[in-house]
């Protein structure tokens, strides 16, 4: 959903029956990184690329992409993920992919509203 804020922001659903905390705290660490390294920089509109100071700046700059690569601009986004329970016993590589398809979806649907 579009973000009030000038940044975006995610949250975190973790299911907790008949898991421990330990590893409902390691589920979102690795969901956590996946979203900062692959989700938010994909929704990252291009002129944050010059951004270089403050905690928003860091999180939306992403890692080593260009203003060009970003494509056409949207704005900041609210994102929940949602972990379903079979996350847990799942590797990071199928992890990292679902969120890469789910990335891909969301900033389609992105670009097509702002249309």
């Amino acid at each position: 959903m579009p973000s009030a804020l000038p940044h975006a922001r995610v949250g975190f659903v973790v299911p907790k029956y008949g898991h421990t905390s330990v590893d409902r705290n390691r589920l979102k660490r690795r969901l956590r990184e996946l979203v900062r390294t692959r989700l938010l920089p994909s929704l990252r509109p291009p002129e944050d690329a010059g951004e270089s100071a403050g905690t928003h700046a860091a999180v939306n700059a992403g890692a080593g992409r260009d203003a060009g690569a970003a494509g056409p601009a949207i704005p900041p986004v609210d994102v929940v993920v949602r972990a379903l329970p079979t996350a847990y016993d799942a590797p990071f590589a199928a992890l990292a992919r679902e969120v890469g398809r789910v990335s891909e979806g969301v900033r389609g649907r992105m670009t097509q509203a702002g249309s």
